[in-house]
């Protein structure tokens, strides 16, 4: 089953006077990773930028409004194709495919793809997946260029425009793309692809066919990070064997009534753990939960800006909290705050051990070499000399647990 970033996906219209696409086309003699010229002219051949062609790019084919142009790599991790302007080409081709920080992914039999009752096709675990291991580091296929305007005229563009950028793509590839949900290439690029910004926020949507194949849970067992053009899925906690691997198509500390109304979009109603019908209940413990979170999370902010007392017990209820949630995908800076609240009520050992945890969670979140992971890590390295360590136990009154 298909998805978007969590955000929501703003229609890619790449074209405010899409027009142009639909009488004619221009090759455009212009280089993406030259300087951008003032004075463009799209009349000659592309084929004189030999040395861009010796990187194994194509383009640019197919230009309308002489603004967006059709570019493609078969060579990049199974074939790139990308519909953008020169300016935003600038921005791609200054991006790394990878980050510098890609690690080894499990092995290709890790897991495997399977019948979900009510789901479609998922992927399920085929071992025991340990919290940390990096599950699929991948590149997308195809990458759009998007405005804030839509038309009817430009969705037929988009369609013409995804057929031919699609049509230069290795079979491969254009088959993984076209296995995914929907019924044209429009829709499933609507309800596939996630949105980034690169360069100097040029919004882009990109489409990952083989992440689209995980499916939604309100409290999934993976997490995911986009980073430059690599969409990362990071296991958050221990998954078994036969269990189904699953990432939040929306954003999760919300309540569920909330949650059931984003997910509208992609047609179906979640009956996740968390969403449960039949448990009214549980339900309305869990939204609860969310709320106490909240709470505490708004008491926190506004306490230690006025300097008033906080409980010592504050860091374990919030930790808890979030993981008899489930929250694992959102817990990194809960671990922050607890170790350094734990620094200020001058406790070296929970100091530690909830330092320690926040690294390991903000470099599943947002990848290693994160800053506040290293800060982190020298908190627990070093709790005492830490600039927090005590100021609650020394220089404030510090409450009591009552038992």
């Amino acid at each position: 089953m298909g998805f978007s970033t969590r955000f929501g996906l703003a229609w890619p219209t790449l074209f405010s006077l899409a027009a142009g696409l639909l009488e004619g086309t221009k090759d455009c003699p212009w280089s993406p990773l030259q300087p951008s010229s003032t004075d463009i002219e799209c009349a000659a051949p592309w084929s004189s930028q030999t040395w861009f062609h010796a990187g194994g790019w194509e383009g640019p084919d197919d230009c309308f409004q002489e603004d967006y142009c059709i570019y493609t790599n078969r060579n990049l991790n199974g074939g790139l194709a990308v519909i953008s302007s020169e300016k935003s080409m600038h921005g791609i081709a200054s991006h790394s495919l990878y980050p510098p920080d890609v690690k080894q992914e499990v092995g290709p039999g890790a897991f495997y793809p399977a019948q979900v009752p009510g789901k479609g096709i998922g992927l399920i675990a085929n071992r025991t997946i340990r919290k940390g291991e990096i599950i699929m580091q991948r590149t997308p296929c195809l990458l759009v260029e998007f405005d804030s305007e839509d038309s009817e005229l430009a969705k037929k563009a988009r369609k013409e425009s995804y057929e031919k950028a699609l049509a230069r793509l290795p079979d491969a590839t254009r088959e993984l793309f076209m296995a995914q949900i929907g019924d044209d290439v429009v829709a499933k690029v609507d309800r596939n692809a996630f949105r980034l910004f690169l360069g100097d926020n040029e919004g882009h949507v990109a489409s990952y066919p083989e992440v689209s194949r995980f499916n939604h849970d309100c409290r999934p067992n993976l997490h995911y990070r986009l980073k430059n053009l690599t969409h990362t899925t990071v296991a958050v906690r221990d998954i078994e064997k036969g269990e189904e691997l699953t990432i939040s198509y929306i954003e999760g500390m919300i309540p569920y009534a909330e949650r059931q109304e984003r997910l509208e979009s992609w047609g179906f109603k979640c009956a996740c753990d968390a969403c449960k019908a039949d448990s009214a209940l549980e339900i309305a413990a869990s939204d609860g939960h969310l709320k106490e979170i909240e709470r505490i999370e708004a008491e926190l902010e506004e306490k230690i800006g006025n300097k008033e007392d906080i409980e010592t017990d504050t860091p374990d209820r919030l930790i808890k909290l979030y993981l008899d949630e489930k929250l694992d995908s959102y817990v990194a800076h809960a671990y922050t705050k607890a170790a350094l609240l734990s620094s200020m009520f001058g406790d070296e050992e929970k100091t530690t051990r909830y330092a320690m945890l926040a690294v390991e969670a903000l470099e599943r979140e947002y990848g290693p070499n994160t800053k506040d992971a290293e800060s982190m890590l020298g908190l627990a390295e070093k709790p005492t000399e830490h600039w927090s360590w005590g100021i609650r136990a020394v220089g404030w009154k510090t409450v009591k647990v009552m038992q």
